[in-house]
């Protein structure tokens, strides 16, 4: 079941993605430590207003990293052997999109964007989240697409491309994005 979306609800998610946003300072293309702290809070912000189907209960929750260990090292402190709602959560580091396995949330960095076109293939007809970090990726299919203008970290969200994945989304969550 989706939160219900109540006003007190919908100003405590907004306050927390904008802090989240503006506490993310990257002046130059590259992202620095507390870039990857923001981009993990938001993470694990859509693991809670984002459900998956519920065929998909009796299985680890796999968060799949594509080669990029600061990500990594960061989600692994916060989920790796956690619970999400009665299934264990896996954190997986992944030198290339080709060894990727189904997976629950897939982080696509910045220097692995050429790679997008494979890791639709290879994510489809699953119910996977893309989380992607290139400008043009919601556009062109992933689910969620992190947005840094100057020193304000946001997200896109393709609601079709979610809803082909058999996701649901929070109406809160929706909320506070940029829809595509």
């Amino acid at each position: 079941m989706i939160l219900k979306s109540n006003n007190t609800q919908k100003t405590i998610l907004i306050c927390l993605f904008m802090i989240i946003g503006f506490s993310s300072s990257a002046q130059t293309t590259r992202i620095t430590d507390g870039d990857y702290e923001a981009r993990k809070l938001f993470i694990h912000n859509f693991m809670k207003y984002i459900r998956w189907p519920n065929e998909e209960f009796g299985q680890d929750f796999l968060i799949a990293v594509v080669d990029n260990k600061k990500m990594y090292d960061i989600l692994y402190k916060q989920h790796n052997n956690t619970n999400y709602r009665g299934r264990k959560v896996i954190v997986k580091n992944y030198r290339s999109v080709n060894e990727l396995p189904k997976c629950s949330i897939l982080y696509l960095p910045k220097e692995h964007s050429d790679s997008f076109d494979l890791v639709m293939k290879k994510i489809r007809n699953h119910s996977t989240l893309l989380v992607s970090d290139s400008k043009g990726l919601g556009l062109k299919g992933s689910g969620i697409n992190f947005n840094q203008n100057k020193k304000v970290l946001k997200f896109e969200l393709n609601a079709a491309s979610l809803e082909s994945a058999n996701l649901k989304v929070s109406n809160l969550l929706k909320g506070v994005a940029i829809l595509l």
